[in-house]
């Protein structure tokens, strides 16, 4: 049997968790917006394809392969400052065509819009090389 004296807390005291507000910053104190890549990807034996969104879809694509029982190929990818909200936007307009999560089937809009907008991944800028040490001893 509890206490008498215990009481609960006011609800003032009470801890909560939510998540806050951030403060918008006007567009104009915006920095410049990254570029992302919304990417196509096709699963070989299956056939379905998957529309993400990654920052170099290259890298994506050979990461989602580790763990992928069959063998994926980008078909392309598209360009854009706001990469979150096309991939959204296309998740939206082929959702008729939606197998699982972000995998679909490959009707004839979704291979039509790959082919118009899609094209091939950029390439990350490769890291300076280093310094070599063996060319300051030889010169």
């Amino acid at each position: 049997m509890a206490s008498p004296d215990l009481k609960p807390p006011p609800k003032g005291d009470l801890v909560t968790y939510s998540r806050r507000a951030r403060p918008r910053v006007p567009k104009d104190q915006l920095g410049p917006r990254k570029v992302r890549e919304v990417y196509f990807v096709r699963a070989r034996t299956l056939g379905l394809i998957k529309i993400g969104v990654s920052d170099f879809a290259a890298e994506r694509i050979s990461k989602l392969g580790l763990s992928s029982p069959d063998h994926l190929d980008l078909l392309g990818v598209v360009l854009c400052p706001n990469g979150g909200q096309l991939e959204g936007d296309l998740h939206c307009r082929f959702a008729a065509q939606r197998s699982h999560g972000e995998w679909y089937f490959p009707s004839e809009a979704l291979l039509d819009y790959i082919r118009d907008n899609a094209h091939a991944p950029r390439a990350r800028a490769a890291a300076p090389p280093a310094p070599n040490e063996w060319d300051d001893l030889v010169s």
